[in-house]
């Protein structure tokens, strides 16, 4: 038997981030989490019942890319 499961948040308030950082025993803290960069989230996976430490993300495209870009490169050629 196998048990997957994804955790994951974004920049919010203090108040909507606590029960997301709670879930990872305050590790980051919700001030850590409440102050993220716009395209920055952290994200943990559960995976056979172990839980994983949240690693923070950085989106890449954010800085490099425009999403209009991104949106171009992930289509095929003769996509209409």
């Amino acid at each position: 038997m196998q048990n997957a499961s994804t955790l994951s948040t974004t920049s919010g308030s203090r108040a909507a981030v606590t029960p997301i950082t709670d879930e990872w025993r305050k590790k980051p803290s919700p001030a850590q989490v409440a102050g993220l960069d716009q395209y920055d989230r952290y994200s943990s996976s559960t995976v056979d019942s172990a839980a994983g430490q949240p690693q923070r993300v950085h989106d890449f495209l954010s800085d490099h890319t425009p999403i209009t870009r991104a949106v171009h490169l992930a289509r095929p050629r003769d996509y209409q």
